[in-house]
């Protein structure tokens, strides 16, 4: 049996490696459409919304994608075919964008605080939905990728979905210049609909061998009292996710640069396309470098210039109040996203034992999922209370220490395997 898996496997590597990295491909390119970095923020500061209601969307979004895995894990853990649980999952997570779109054609009719909370319900689906899948997608991609191509994997799809979303910016660069608001955002939710269809389809035509989990499910209370065991004895990746918790503080202004551009820059409306080009550029660009970079020499090092990278951007906007300066802001941040994207992933597939993998990630991402949560809406208390410079010191000086403690403390070489539970 484990030698039909084995065959399975490497006959379809080619077309699992090529489906799948459509499918992110795709995803990415609506993600461009419905940037929770530019798009989304302008158009909850058109709807009226405040700062605060702005530092709600990557809050959501980064509670959304990160807590669900926790409770899913378990489960995810004794599917003998994680993607099956995927196709079931997936049409909860797509349908919203269209919903966005709908939603656009009211805007006039509806109160302005009602249709923010359209757009929040809407990212609060997509989000969530994929934060419960995401630890049986990783699993059924380490199970059909070899290691030494997992890096190249996520930097392929997001790389070339970077590319395309290049060619999405630029329309939403146009459609922003020459349509009015609402119609402007109907044209983009719109296109972010249609990309998501696509990557759908791919996930339907991706092949996993049913091979026989190596972990029961266990009750709740056994998985999660099980978990602090984990961290207590893999002291690496300990000081891993407490690295991530300071770059997710530190991400705290990332959200604002778009609108401080705007309100104290004199900004005009379709650079928040422009700068998504921008973003998505150094996305494509760093993705396949750092694929490279990672699988040849050093998921560590990826991380830790990804990590300069977002100290970087907080402190270029506060010496170089320009738009100029912005694209070199825009630039740092896609370093940083691709880095975590690619490495961030992969390097925790080098500690975890044999088919915990999703308990890995699971706790990779719950375990930073308050300060993900917490920062941007202390960012937008902050940027409402006192203004955005001091919003970009605090956030430059947490990403820093997040710098210094990924260099120090975090070893990349395979950990002590932890015994199971």
């Amino acid at each position: 049996m484990v030698s039909d898996s084995i065959y399975f496997i490497q006959k379809n590597a080619r077309w699992n490696f090529f489906i799948n990295s459509s499918n992110a491909a795709f995803y990415t390119l609506a993600m461009s459409f419905a940037s929770i970095i530019t798009l989304l923020p302008l158009y909850i500061d058109k709807l009226g919304g405040t700062n605060f209601q702005i530092g709600l969307i990557p809050a959501i979004a980064f509670l959304g994608y990160q807590i669900p895995g926790l409770f899913t894990a378990n489960y995810i853990e004794s599917l003998s075919n994680k993607l099956a649980f995927v196709k079931k999952i997936t049409p909860m997570e797509r349908i919203p964008f269209y919903i966005l779109t709908i939603s656009t054609l009211y805007v006039d009719i509806l109160p302005s605080q009602i249709s923010i909370c359209i757009v929040l319900f809407c990212l609060i689906m997509i989000t969530f939905v994929s934060g419960a899948i995401t630890p049986a997608w990783l699993a059924y991609i380490i199970k059909v990728i070899p290691p030494v191509k997992l890096g190249s994997y996520f930097s392929m799809g997001s790389g070339i979905g970077g590319l395309m979303g290049i060619g999405a910016s630029l329309m939403v660069t146009y459609i922003l210049k020459t349509k009015p608001f609402p119609e402007n955002f109907k044209w983009i939710f719109f296109y972010a609909s249609i990309a998501v269809t696509l990557s759908w389809l791919c996930t339907l035509l991706g092949r996993e061998p049913p091979v026989a989990s190596v972990h029961e499910k266990r009750s709740p209370w056994q998985y999660f009292s099980s978990l602090p065991e984990v961290l207590r004895q893999d002291r690496n990746f300990f000081f891993y996710i407490l690295m991530r918790n300071f770059l997710c503080l530190g991400s705290m202004a990332t959200t604002f640069f778009t609108v401080y551009g705007i309100r104290r820059l004199n900004m005009p409306d379709q650079y928040a396309g422009i700068f998504t080009i921008c973003l998505l550029a150094s996305q494509s660009f760093f993705f396949f470098l750092w694929g490279y970079i990672g699988d040849k020499f050093s998921h560590k090092l990826v991380i830790c210039l990804g990590a300069f990278a977002l100290t970087l951007s907080s402190f270029i906007a506060i010496l170089f109040p320009t738009i100029v300066s912005l694209y070199f802001v825009y630039a740092c941040m896609g370093m940083y996203y691709s880095s975590q994207g690619s490495s961030g992933l992969a390097i925790v597939n080098i500690w975890a034992p044999e088919g915990k993998y999703p308990t890995y990630i699971s706790l990779t991402n719950g375990l930073t999922a308050i300060s993900a949560f917490i920062a941007p809406l202390i960012g937008g208390k902050i940027a409402d209370s006192i203004g955005f410079y001091p919003l970009f010191w605090l956030a430059g000086g947490l990403s820093l220490i997040g710098f210094i403690l990924m260099m120090t403390l975090v070893k990349e070489s395979r950990s002590k395997k932890i015994v199971e539970t």
